[in-house]
């Protein structure tokens, strides 16, 4: 085995303080990168709920008020704000 100069002690050492910053962004990177999917996830789900529940509510006559509140009600029970955002209800047209 060959022994170590004086040149060559404490190379690793080097090397891992170099390493750890690119090591420990790419964790970061990966944890907010899966963060943010699973927000989409949910936001996309309690969306599909709102439309869902909106749409029965549409399907049984209420009115376009009804529909809206029941969509921003659905929304709240799923944990999301909607006091500031602009809910839009498209009713298609009864003909053509």
């Amino acid at each position: 085995m060959k022994m170590q100069g004086k040149g060559e002690r404490g190379q690793s050492l080097i090397l891992l303080a170099l390493l750890l910053p690119v090591v420990l962004g790419f964790v970061a990177l990966t944890l907010d990168v899966g963060f943010a999917l699973v927000e989409r996830r949910n936001l996309q789900n309690a969306t599909d709920a709102a439309a869902l529940a909106a749409a029965q509510d549409l399907a049984n006559g209420e009115s376009d008020a009804t529909v809206t509140a029941t969509a921003i009600d659905y929304l709240q029970r799923n944990g999301y704000n909607v006091s500031d955002d602009t809910i839009v209800v498209n009713v298609p047209p009864a003909s053509g």
